[in-house]
């Protein structure tokens, strides 16, 4: 769990700098919107990011209870200032990681049963997603692939291969000589998705998430 907690601190240093640079939405429009109870705490934007970039910062060299616990109020609140997940499944997939890095760390006896919550969460989200495009015409045939690409016409082979990958990812799991290899698939994935998208988020918190698919494959099979 320990490089866990090192890559998600690096990740979450990395959205903090984003989020430096980001204007956040004027806090008079913001206000009326957010609890009374949590204005002080959502009022400036810039504070929050900077407690995500130091807290991110120490807890990359010196992972802690209390590292832990800051990045994940600081990553919260932000949500709630933008009312919403600023960016989607990469921010909900940053939360469940570094709750659980929390239960980890304060309920003895229970790394075992966050490793294996972070590897199925992770696997889960890959498999939802190819099931999703599966049931969509568009997927199936190339279209929205080139759409999202703004390519002419469709791309059905690389459409299809994305398919595979996303729906046969809980083989990581199941079948544990592939484990190494679905995940290196999945790196390649998402660096290209930064390049294509600039999806950066996804490659750091997911990349984070991937020590524990391997630990948990240990787990389910033990040699």
């Amino acid at each position: 769990m320990t490089l866990v907690e090192r890559l998600i601190a690096f990740a979450i240093l990395l959205q903090g700098l984003e989020s430096l640079h980001l204007n956040g939405w004027r806090w008079e429009i913001l206000c009326p919107e957010i609890p009374r109870a949590l204005r002080p705490f959502t009022r400036s934007h810039a504070a929050l990011a900077r407690v995500q970039v130091l807290a991110g910062f120490v807890s990359f060299i010196f992972p802690s209870l209390a590292g832990t616990v800051i990045m994940l109020l600081a990553t919260w609140l932000l949500a709630v200032r933008w009312r919403g997940t600023f960016n989607g499944g990469s921010d909900t997939l940053t939360v469940h990681i570094l709750a659980a890095c929390i239960v980890a760390r304060i309920a003895h006896g229970a790394q075992v049963g966050a490793i294996l919550y972070i590897a199925l969460y992770i696997t889960l989200s890959y498999c939802a997603a190819g099931l999703f495009k599966l049931r969509r015409h568009e997927w199936r045939e190339g279209r929205a692939l080139a759409r999202f690409l703004k390519r002419q016409g469709s791309m059905p082979l690389r459409s299809w291969a994305v398919i595979g990958f996303e729906c046969l990812f809980p083989l990581a799991l199941i079948w544990p000589a592939s484990t190494w290899p679905w995940l290196a698939v999945a790196v390649l994935f998402h660096a290209a998705n930064v390049y294509y998208f600039g999806l950066n988020r996804f490659f750091y918190v997911w990349l984070a998430g991937y020590p524990a698919i391997l630990a948990a494959s240990r787990i389910l099979h033990p040699a």
